[in-house]
């Protein structure tokens, strides 16, 4: 199998049957360039379906169109983004690519080709095809228009960006939603950052049609350019967002500017096929291990005792359930709001500490600290509050080492240190791996308002005051969710402990 690869077909054979014959003997990328001079719409249409292609008969494969330029030169355009690892065509022996166009335009982006291994590929007969609309469809508009997440780059993407790119002769405004756009998307933290989508988008265009001018921008609201800029002068929408384009034109027609063309692109599925998306793609990372940029986590040393893993998440989303199938798994876990309570008790220096720094008034009629009359003198002062903390949880972590000793003597390997201020007390720099719990804070607003019977205004609170979401995101090496169903959560803690369990075997 090779990484990249391009696809030359000869003179009267479908590149639809070429495509289902090479798909699988390239991992990621695939360079389609494109023998004919002008696309019409049928033409067009094949682009839908060579996508639809590679992704039935490989999932993961990463498919760019070369669009045909009348007139190009080989100082013209830039090199293509990947290297071409292999030539497969269905000529019978490299020679013979000479006589073909497409091979001439490859070779001036990629000039490695000429000494790419040429693998034959035999392509069965197929049926014609559909030539019939011979409507020119490449250059109709001077500027189009479109926009969307952009959120891990795939097959949905590449054909709404190609088909854009055919439609234009001159520009391509291309708007990536950022800020207020996300909130309701699902596992919006996971969303890459907008600078990597741009870059992504941006990379994908030079590749298909380096001729065009890009302007590929982040975008906070439905409108982008299209709200402002004279000069667009069509729209491409899929069918689910149809009513966006209708959105855009009403605003144009309010401010004086001229309306839009609207393309409409209906991408082609096989019969009981799901629509492939970015949030499926971002529901598969859950559960799998990814890189952590200045981890402050420790490196782990079997002689010297078990695989720490720090547990955390904001309220209410769902660590004491991980912790529970992680015991369940093997795991020995250690609650540190538990611990905390203890870190209190009546006798101990944190309960002198506490004692000489907010006064005698804080300790109830039991002797022990009451948490309630604690939380009223600290929780308005954030001096007060560095106070405490400052106290409190090297206190809290000296019990929580105990435990992992403990542990450690008992036999156990792993062991699952549960803690809501993980990363606020830096004890991220005491574990080899921190797995952060979230869910949507639409959703844990309903789980504290439900839980603890309290105003939706006090359940604000509660989640405004902690650590966002996406810093907890930015530093694990982790992710779970607790949003769906029990059974889709069990899946995603097994399938992380059988990764790190092969982690720690390697």
């Amino acid at each position: 199998m090779y990484r990249t690869a391009a696809l030359l077909v000869g003179r009267d054979v479908s590149v639809l049957s070429a495509l289902e014959a090479s798909a699988k003997l390239v991992r990621e990328v695939m360079y389609v360039p494109l023998s004919c001079n002008v696309l019409t719409r049928a033409s067009v249409r094949r682009i839908e379906l060579i996508h639809q292609c590679g992704s039935k008969h490989n999932p993961s494969l990463d498919i760019r169109i070369l669009l045909p330029i009348p007139g190009y030169s080989s100082s013209t355009f830039p090199p293509l983004s990947i290297k071409i690892d292999a030539i497969l065509s269905t000529c019978p022996d490299q020679r013979s690519l000479n006589v073909l166009p497409s091979y001439s335009y490859l070779k001036s982006r990629a000039v490695e080709v000429t000494d790419a291994p040429f693998v034959h590929i035999n392509s069965d007969s197929a049926a014609p095809e559909d030539n019939s609309d011979v409507t020119p469809a490449s250059g109709l508009y001077g500027t189009a228009a479109l926009g969307g997440t952009f959120d891990r780059m795939h097959s949905g993407h590449n054909v709404l960006l190609t088909y854009s790119a055919c439609l234009c002769s001159n520009r391509i405004i291309v708007g990536v939603s950022d800020g207020p756009l996300l909130c309701n998307k699902v596992l919006a933290e996971l969303i890459e950052p907008v600078d990597r989508r741009i870059a992504n988008v941006r990379t994908f265009l030079m590749d298909v049609k380096p001729t065009l001018q890009m302007d590929v921008v982040a975008i906070t609201d439905v409108f982008g350019p299209t709200g402002y800029d004279p000069n667009v002068d069509c729209i491409v929408v899929s069918q689910e967002t149809l009513k966006g384009g209708e959105i855009v034109n009403a605003e144009r027609r309010k401010k004086g500017l001229k309306t839009l063309a609207v393309e409409t692109i209906d991408l082609v599925k096989e019969e009981g096929d799901d629509k492939l998306s970015s949030t499926d793609l971002r529901r598969k990372q859950l559960g799998q291990y990814q890189h952590v940029k200045d981890s402050q986590c420790t490196v782990y040393d079997p002689l010297t005792g078990p695989f720490i893993i720090g547990l955390t998440g904001g309220i209410a989303s769902g660590k004491s359930s991980i912790c529970k199938r992680l015991s369940d798994l093997g795991a020995f876990t250690i609650n540190c709001d538990k611990l905390g309570h203890e870190a209190y008790r009546p006798g101990t220096d944190c309960f002198r500490s506490v004692v000489e720094q907010f006064g005698a008034g804080i300790v109830g009629e039991d002797g022990c600290i009451n948490r309630k009359a604690l939380s009223a003198v600290v929780f308005a002062d954030k001096i007060k509050m560095t106070q405490l903390t400052s106290t409190v949880w090297p206190a809290i972590w000296r019990l929580a080492c105990q435990e992992i000793n403990d542990a450690w003597s008992k036999g156990y390997k792993v062991c699952v240190v549960d803690a809501a201020v993980l990363l606020e007390a830096e004890w991220d720099q005491f574990t080899h791996e921190v797995w952060v719990s979230v869910i949507p804070p639409k959703e844990a607003l309903h789980r504290i308002m439900e839980r603890d019977g309290i105003t939706e205004e006090a359940a604000k609170r509660r989640i405004d005051a902690q650590l966002s979401n996406k810093a907890r995101v930015n530093k694990a090496h982790v992710i779970l969710s607790t949003l769906w169903q029990p059974e889709e959560t069990q899946k995603q803690v097994e399938k992380a402990w059988t990764l790190l369990e092969s982690r720690l075997q390697n």
